[in-house]
């Protein structure tokens, strides 16, 4: 145990996280090394799995509301780890068609002094569709769902990214139980413009007739969305037939990054993790669109997510599920089973059923606004 517990030592940088990465890769591919992670991850109580914690998002069944968000595990290999530190499933990329380094490093920070704050320009490091292939083939038979975080290279201008989605997911695609349109980091130039109503109806489309059998259907948006910009893609997306969002990807502005110093300011790239305007922005992104589509959409928030009380803020704001990145750092890997006992226990204090209670309960929609 001890020498699991030196593997989580908090990760400042990329190395690190690479680093982590492979130790669970390693720690995964055997019953001992996931069993040691469930008793490491869990204070050695074991994964929890009480039947409260169960939901879904479009109809992929989880066994807790925690999923790792897309940008962790890039690769795949290392969902078997993933799953034995708590987690409900796992949003593996974002997968592009071809292998790209990604932006100059360093890249990738923590800026804070607990390390719960991140910050990153990785402009979406990629071994391409073929290298993930071979890792999710190794992976088989999966402890979970996945979902599948697509792209296209940073070379691609996005009148090309229908054709990028539509290679990966065709190659790709068979391995997830739900897939994401990455269509929103603010580390690729001109990316966010596929978000605007007219590129996001085509793709949608395209993503949705590349698909070999159906599939949930998600688009990853930014958390700097206008509600008119947001109100643009929720009409697109109900008469396209899209699943639903994952609300939202990291925030570019200078005006959060200011607040841990002057260097960070001027850094290029997007903050995420603990920062409480981060995270009420976010949230407020979850709300708007529950508020605006009630359950014809699904939502899967992310950002700042750490603990029973935040994930359940984004539920009550209409999220069927959270996304966990930065918190995986500052937790030492912890941090899905911590969200989830604490969880059952609220549950059980408020006299809920389920978590599914609490989905939009702090909208227009729900109960107390009521």
């Amino acid at each position: 145990m001890a020498d699991l517990q030196a593997r989580y030592e908090i990760m400042a940088g990329e190395g690190l996280k690479s680093a982590a990465e492979r130790s669970l890769e390693i720690a995964g591919s055997s019953a001992v090394g996931r069993y040691l992670m469930e008793l490491y991850a869990s204070n050695g109580m074991g994964r929890t799995t009480d039947p409260s914690l169960h939901t879904e998002v479009s109809g992929v069944p989880l066994e807790n509301p925690v999923i790792v968000g897309a940008g962790w595990d890039k690769k795949g290999r290392a969902i078997h780890g993933l799953y034995a530190l708590g987690f409900a499933a796992a949003e593996i990329g974002t997968v592009l068609p071809f292998g790209q380094y990604g932006n100059e490093k360093p890249r990738l920070w923590t800026i804070n002094q607990d390390h719960s704050v991140g910050l990153n320009r990785l402009g979406f490091n990629s071994p391409g569709d073929a290298v993930v292939d071979t890792y999710l083939q190794a992976a088989q038979p999966l402890p979970c769902p996945i979902g599948l975080n697509v792209g296209r290279n940073k070379t691609m201008p996005n009148e090309t990214a229908a054709w990028a989605h539509e290679r990966v997911i065709r190659r790709l695609g068979h391995y997830a139980s739900y897939i994401v349109l990455g269509i929103s980091s603010p580390n690729t130039v001109g990316l966010r413009g596929l978000q605007d109503k007219g590129p996001l109806r085509e793709l949608i489309q395209s993503a949705l007739a590349a698909m070999t059998e159906a599939k949930p259907l998600f688009i990853k948006i930014d958390s700097e969305r206008s509600k008119h910009e947001l109100n643009d893609m929720i009409e697109v997306g109900l008469e396209e037939g899209l699943s639903g969002f994952v609300a939202t990807n990291t925030y570019m502005g200078s005006d959060l990054k200011a607040k841990y110093g002057i260097r960070w300011a001027r850094e290029a790239g997007g903050l995420s993790g603990a920062d409480p305007e981060y995270r009420k922005r976010a949230t407020a992104t979850v709300r708007h669109i529950h508020e605006e589509a009630g359950d014809k959409l699904t939502i899967i928030g992310v950002g700042g997510v750490d603990s029973a009380e935040t994930a359940l803020e984004k539920i009550k704001a209409g999220a069927s599920a959270v996304q966990v990145v930065t918190a995986i750092r500052s937790t030492k890997g912890r941090v899905a089973e911590q969200i989830n006992r604490e969880l059952v226990k609220q549950i059980d204090a408020d006299g809920m059923r389920s978590i599914r209670d609490y989905i939009g309960l702090d909208t227009k929609r729900g109960v107390k606004a009521a």
